[in-house]
């Protein structure tokens, strides 16, 4: 593109020549125009003529060509006579003689806004005598040659665009504030500002001013956008931003964007960007230093930093930062800022408060003249722990620390809060030497509780399998004045026990439960167990568990299963109790397996509940139910019934019982009418006498007896009675009646009829 270059003055000549035909009237050849309907601009192309004469290409070196544009067809005396501006002026020969003759010459022109129609463009020629210092025009406009043959189309919307973009960088905040004043706030009702054809404005932000020309390649970023009637826009300036930034706003109307900045009112101008600079100084190099002197007089004292200026800053602040913990963030909530310094001083006296104890951290940073501060800092720029005591005479400990074991792993350690302090916790502390200021609290004692201040006292569990003396100590944490950080005084003058505390959650060794003892008789299950001599004051408890609760182990915990149940509940036998029985009584007719265990705690009420069979933990049969039988009786030789006839004959009466008998069965055999006080019926066990049946090839559940039936015995039911005791010593007496006695021969009578019997036959 070849920029405009206006003379200083041009005088007006009459044209030389008529047509313009020779090389001599330097007359634009070929002029042509191009209209661009996107960028609204046209271009107009021409050449030189193309002169082999020397000097004719010298006039064109000292010349100038005027663009003129028309709504009509232009000619010399429009020209002449100033008529039309000319819209561009520009050399007629760029460059070295020989380049002269037929140079392509390119003119593009802005098209001013609100135009609708068709214009002329034309080329006159402004000859410039170096030698005479005057200046000639040539102007003869002829159609197709230095003129367009005909007029081209030119449409240009009206202006769509805001007016005096100005933007605000605010460091504080990092933001810059854009604003700029709506076309309809000047000519209201020009833009439609509501529904779907309401214009928007875009907000763009680059490093270059920009204009019509740079616009389509200018390295730009739309930060925004704003709705319409809305005149203002906050961009938030990214860290690590330190550039000089222009702003410009256009408008999205009917689906056009005017980008042509016609006046430059809606980009800012290009001699005022505005600096954005959030970038903080480094920090300070050669160290801050801090020291604290105490006066004792007042009760305050004094803490002095110092530190090197950064002299690359102009109208610096340094800030003094002060915390009761290291820090590397100024803006963390517990750092105070206690100072800020302007440059030159390079020191800075802090007055301690009254009352203050405890490390204090000190670091200095700078800000620059725009507030722009580096918040995060690393040891250079900070000095610490400086040790702060303003506190003495005070005793920064509490008092009358007692310590007390309760019992089921639990110690009550009690205390008075310390006086001068306010919203303080303490430390509960757990060693097994008497602790000192010498003491290395990481290796000689265990942190085990903290508590608020008012409570005064904290219960301690004491981790089991363990008997042991212990010392405790308490300690205070408060601020003493720092913020956030706190102080522990650790020298221990009078906040420990005088004398340990014996702790006790170490349980007595398991004790062996006997093997517990069916006596089916009385219905009881006897237990034993030998008095432990290692523990005083213990109590055993006897558990039972009705199902298996060792599954395929011998051993297990009581805590195992949920099926154990307390039978015996803390026994605390007499120290003259040795051996130690007690019974489990049980209901009759049981029948049933059970497993019997036993738990001793000490008297801290310390136990274990392992178990191990057939040590502390056995299975009984618990067996209340009586033996049951059969009974079936024979001949000799031959099976026996259970029921029947019996015959004259010697006969076997065999006893058949469902369990192992303690005892041979006792037996009573007799007849049903049998009685011994009226001497009726029989017995065939004898009276006075204790008669039992004996084993069958020494069976524990058959059980033989042999008596006889005599032939004639009289017709009656037999009955059999037995007592059986099985083996847990249980007593059932049995009663069969199911057999009946026929011993006796049968007889015939015979009878004769008399003469007056009659007989009935047939119907009669």
């Amino acid at each position: 593109m070849l920029f405009t270059m206006l003379l200083p003055v041009i005088q007006p000549v009459s044209a030389a020549g008529g047509g313009g035909a020779n090389d001599e009237d330097m007359q634009a050849q070929n002029a042509m125009a191009m209209f661009n309907s996107e960028s609204e601009d046209t271009t107009v192309m021409w050449e030189n003529v193309p002169t082999g004469l020397i000097y004719i290409s010298e006039r064109l070196q000292s010349s100038r060509y005027l663009i003129y544009r028309h709504d009509a067809q232009m000619n010399t005396s429009m020209i002449m006579n100033n008529e039309i501006p000319y819209i561009g002026n520009v050399s007629a020969c760029v460059g070295p003689l020989s380049g002269c003759p037929g140079q392509m010459h390119i003119f593009e022109y802005d098209l001013p806004p609100s135009q609708d129609g068709s214009f002329y463009y034309g080329i006159a020629t402004n000859y410039h005598d170096i030698v005479n210092g005057t200046w000639t025009m040539l102007a003869y406009m002829v159609l197709g040659v230095s003129q367009i043959g005909q007029p081209i189309n030119e449409y240009t919307h009206n202006i769509t665009a805001p007016f005096s973009v100005n933007a605000t960088y605010y460091p504080g905040l990092s933001q810059t504030k854009i604003d700029w004043i709506n076309l309809n706030q000047l000519t209201p009702g020009v833009l439609i500002e509501t529904g779907d054809n309401a214009y928007e404005s875009n907000i763009y932000r680059h490093l270059a001013p920009a204009t019509r020309e740079n616009w389509m390649f200018l390295d730009k970023t739309m930060v925004g956008n704003a709705s319409a009637g809305v005149s203002t826009f906050t961009y938030t300036v990214p860290p690590g931003t330190d550039v000089d930034a222009f702003y410009s706003v256009t408008y999205t109307y009917l689906g056009y964007e005017d980008t042509r900045f016609i006046g430059g009112v809606n980009t800012m101008d290009a001699n005022w960007p505005v600096a954005e600079d959030n970038v903080a100084p480094g920090l300070l190099l050669g160290g801050v230093h801090a020291t604290f002197n105490a006066e004792p007089i007042g009760g305050t004292g004094n803490t002095t930093i110092t530190w090197t200026d950064n002299f690359l800053e102009e109208n610096a602040i340094y800030h003094v930062w002060r915390s009761g913990a290291e820090f590397n963030n100024t803006s963390d909530v517990y750092v105070e800022h206690i100072a800020a310094v302007p440059s030159g001083i390079q020191s800075y006296n802090y007055q301690v408060e009254r009352g203050t104890l405890g490390y204090a951290y000190y670091a200095v940073t700078v800000a620059d003249a725009r507030g722009n501060h580096n918040s995060m800092i690393d040891s250079s720029v900070r000095d610490g722990p400086i040790m702060e005591n303003a506190f003495d005479p005070w005793v920064a400990e509490p008092t009358n620390v007692q310590a007390e074991y309760l019992g089921g792993g639990t110690t009550s350690v009690t205390w008075i809060d310390q006086v001068g302090a306010e919203g303080e916790s303490y430390h509960v502390w757990h060693a097994w030497t008497k602790l000192s200021a010498a003491t290395n609290l990481s290796l000689e004692a265990t942190l085990v509780a903290t508590v608020p201040d008012g409570v005064q006292y904290a219960l301690i569990p004491i981790p089991i399998d363990k008997d042991r003396l212990s010392y405790y100590c308490v300690t205070s944490v408060t601020r003493y004045n720092h913020l956030g950080a706190t102080y522990e005084d650790t020298r221990f003058q009078q906040n420990c026990i005088l004398l340990p505390v014996n702790e006790d959650t170490l349980a007595p060794a398991p004790v062996t439960l006997a093997q517990p003892m069916l006596q089916g008789g009385q219905r009881t299950v006897l237990l034993s167990w030998i008095n432990s001599l290692a523990e005083e004051e213990e109590t055993y408890t006897v558990w039972r568990h009705l199902g298996t609760p060792f599954e395929d182990n011998e051993t297990g915990n009581i805590s195992d299963d949920d099926g154990w149940e307390i039978m015996i509940d803390n026994y605390a036998p007499t120290p003259a109790e040795t051996t130690i029985l007690r019974e489990v009584y049980l209901p009759a007719e049981l029948d049933r397996y059970t497993w019997y265990a036993l738990i001793v705690a000490d008297e801290w009420a310390n136990s274990r509940d392992s178990l191990s069979n057939r040590s502390n933990a056995w299975l009984v049969h618990e067996d209340t139910t009586g033996a049951n039988a059969e009974v079936t009786i024979g001949l000799e030789g031959e099976e026996g019934v259970t029921s029947g006839a019996l015959k004259g004959g010697d006969y076997r009466l065999s006893i058949f019982s469902n369990e192992p008998l303690q005892e041979f069965p006792l037996i009573h055999v007799f007849t049903s009418d049998y009685d011994s006080a009226t001497g009726t019926g029989n017995t065939f066990t004898p009276e006075q006498e204790i008669t039992r049946a004996t084993p069958f090839l020494s069976s524990d559940t058959h059980f033989v007896w042999d008596f006889p039936i005599p032939n004639g015995m009289q017709t009656s039911d037999l009955v059999v009675e037995a007592t059986l005791i099985d083996d847990a010593g249980n007593s059932r007496t049995l009663l069969w009646e199911n057999w009946s006695i026929d011993a006796a021969s049968p007889t015939i009578e015979l009878f004769a009829p008399s003469y007056d019997s009659k007989y009935l036959y047939g119907d009669d």
